[in-house]
């Protein structure tokens, strides 16, 4: 409690306070010297709440003196306290003002008191009624409350600063959610500029893979030089197209879509197809690849397709950057719980400056002056694909010698191991009855009409219609079914998706074959089409040879339509 210059002495209308304690007896004397020893503040106050007396400590701490003290109540309205709150303080509910009415002590009551010279101080106050023998209500009360200003001063101080906290946290999680909502945005802005440019660099690619691919299946055998002409732009196309799936292949990685599975793969079938799928780049390279013996039962814990993905990467890279007449060696090696692949070369082998930068994406350590192509991701999307497949990829290398690159990844048990499918030849002209089989293809791009006419004519069996929209397919369907659709995506109006799903629903369609083929190559796009209710989703530029022994399967079971 304080007080704004309280008067220092009683009213003359009231009684003078009682005797002042040191004219009282011995023992008095010594509860005196007891109470001024306290650092406490002790306060006696009488039936009517006055001060009669108290301790130096009092005196201290409410920064006031002895005669200001004495004879003032604590419903003086010149007291100037505030509550626990900060709300003035109710002087109705002070400790020795309850403890005089209900004859009950109160404990740890918190006010603070604004003293004269303009400091506040808080005080923790105890009240304790005073009864003499035979009384019912008390005569007096003794009040002790004691400086906890510093506690008080800390918890508040505390208390801002987790507010301050509070509001920096909140502010920081707004910006954070401003950047990563512009993050998002800038994602989908960069999936939908990679999904709008392969769809742009893959409609030319068609014409000129699907064209050289068709030549040179129709020109068997073909005249001198010319199917070395084909191959190289076949070559061309096909490297063209790898890079883009390259790029690809990096932004799903970058951005958490890319998804392995991880199932037992045999080892030996995979590594000898590996190794099929390099010849013609060993070839070129003058470079033997060397497959050592696989146990049939090998297997790693793996994605079958990204694995062979990593290591014609691999093997590639090793025949590229060999030197004539070099070798690579592709071996197998089980430690511990792990299998190891190795792919090792006889290049030139690598500095420790070239090692360290092996792995940045785009860095092709200075090979970008010499004669062999690429982008430098290979080797990135190579390592991520395998830590997702729960691996690692490691390299040695010794300048002048040459690398290994190791591919560890978990081993697995293989019960019945089979060898993995292999493509079959395809035959320009198969026996057939001409024409019998029709074919309804919904595509606007005239190329793709005019390289999807030429396929064909590699079966006579089949009679091919076009249609340059939906609403005009839709139209065509009503007079006559054909055996098979094959529909584009992007198309005028309703695109393939819905076309397809309004296919689905027609009864003669329920269980025909419905392929699409389209430019719109990302993994999302494949799925869209899965889900619209396509049997196969074929991807622009064409494999005209994939395609044409699944056009056989779908011809050898179905009736004739």
């Amino acid at each position: 409690m304080s007080v704004q210059e309280p008067p220092s002495h009683a009213s003359p209308a009231e009684p003078e306070p009682g005797p002042p304690l040191a004219v009282l007896g011995d023992i008095e004397v010594r509860h005196q010297q007891l109470i001024e020893a306290l650092a406490e503040g002790v306060v006696f106050q009488d039936a009517r709440d006055r001060v009669l007396d108290c301790n130096d400590a009092a005196c201290r701490i409410l920064g006031l003196s002895r005669a200001q003290l004495l004879g003032v109540d604590s419903m003086d309205p010149r007291w100037n306290a505030i509550a626990a709150d900060g709300q003035a303080f109710d002087f109705s509910q002070h400790p020795s003002v309850i403890a005089q009415r209900t004859g009950q002590p109160v404990r740890e009551v918190l006010m603070g008191v604004n003293r004269p010279d303009g400091r506040r101080v808080w005080i923790s106050i105890n009240s304790q009624p005073l009864i003499a023998p035979g009384a019912q209500t008390p005569h007096a009360t003794v009040t002790s409350f004691v400086d906890v200003t510093a506690r008080i001063e800390a918890e508040q101080a505390l208390q801002q600063l987790n507010h301050e906290l509070e509001a920096r946290v909140e502010q920081r999680t707004a910006e954070l959610a401003q950047a990563l909502a512009a993050a998002e945005q800038a994602n989908r802005a960069k999936s939908e500029f990679l999904s709008r440019m392969s769809h742009e660099l893959r409609t030319p690619l068609n014409a000129i893979l699907g064209f050289a691919q068709v030549l040179r299946l129709r020109l068997q055998p073909a005249p001198a030089g010319v199917d070395q002409q084909l191959a190289h732009i076949e070559s061309a196309g096909w490297h063209l197209l790898e890079l883009i799936n390259d790029v690809l292949d990096l932004s799903r990685i970058e951005a958490g879509a890319m998804v392995v599975s991880r199932d037992a793969v045999p080892l030996a079938p995979l590594l000898a197809s590996c190794v099929q799928l390099v010849h013609g780049v060993a070839q070129s390279a003058r470079v033997e690849v060397q497959l050592t013996p696989v146990p049939p039962q090998a297997a790693a814990l793996a994605d079958a397709t990204r694995l062979r993905q990593v290591l014609v990467n691999l093997l590639s890279n090793a025949c590229k950057y060999n030197r004539p007449g070099g070798t690579v060696q592709l071996s197998v090696l089980h430690v511990g719980a792990d299998v190891l692949l190795r792919v090792t070369d006889t290049g030139a082998g690598m500095t420790a400056a070239q090692m360290a930068a092996l792995f940045q994406p785009f860095n092709r350590l200075g090979a970008e002056q010499g004669p062999v192509e690429g982008t430098g991701i290979g080797l990135v999307i190579a390592r991520r694909l395998v830590e997702l497949m729960q691996g690692s990829l490691a390299v040695e290398s010794v300048l002048g010698t040459g690398s290994t690159f190791t591919v560890r990844l978990p081993a697995a048990e293989l019960a019945d191991p089979r060898p993995l499918e292999t493509g079959e030849l395809v035959h320009p002209q198969p026996p057939g009855q001409t024409g019998h089989y029709r074919v309804l293809y919904v595509e606007d791009n005239p190329a793709n009409v005019q390289l999807l006419a030429e396929v064909m004519r590699l079966r006579p069996a089949v009679h091919l219609e076009s249609v340059g929209d939906a609403e005009t397919a839709l139209q065509r369907l009503q007079d006559r079914t054909p055996g098979m659709v094959i529909v584009d995506i992007a198309l005028p109006g309703m695109d393939g998706y819905a076309l397809c799903s309004r296919l689905r629903q027609m009864p003669v369609l329920q269980n025909a074959p419905i392929a699409g083929l389209s430019a719109n190559a990302m993994e999302r796009d494949r799925d869209l089409g899965m889900q619209a209710g396509f049997d196969r989703y074929f991807t622009k530029p064409l494999d005209v040879a994939a395609f044409l022994r699944w056009l056989d399967e779908v011809m050898a079971a179905a009736p004739s339509r």
